[in-house]
């Protein structure tokens, strides 16, 4: 819903568990998933871009699609999110 960067709605923390690990925590709450009914057993696609852009443009990027393809390019290659409470 957001024109840029990531909707001011959603929830982001992030946290390092060891040395070379970050877990991202996001919570999305029903109002930026508009027309997705919230009910556990009920499914969308979905995708995530993270870049890494140490201000000196963008290096490269970690994203649930297969390799090679950008998220907003093809939603059918989305994995299934299945709601599940």
């Amino acid at each position: 819903n957001a024109a840029e960067g990531i909707d001011t709605a959603v929830r982001v923390a992030v946290k390092q568990t060891s040395p070379n690990t970050l877990q991202y925590d996001l919570f999305f709450p029903a109002e930026v998933l508009p027309g997705i009914a919230m009910k556990a057993g009920n499914s969308l696609r979905f995708s995530l871009l993270v870049n890494d852009n140490d201000r000196n443009g963008r290096k490269t990027g970690l994203t649930l699609n297969p390799p090679g393809t950008e998220p907003y390019r093809n939603s059918r290659l989305f994995p299934e999110l299945v709601l599940i409470r």
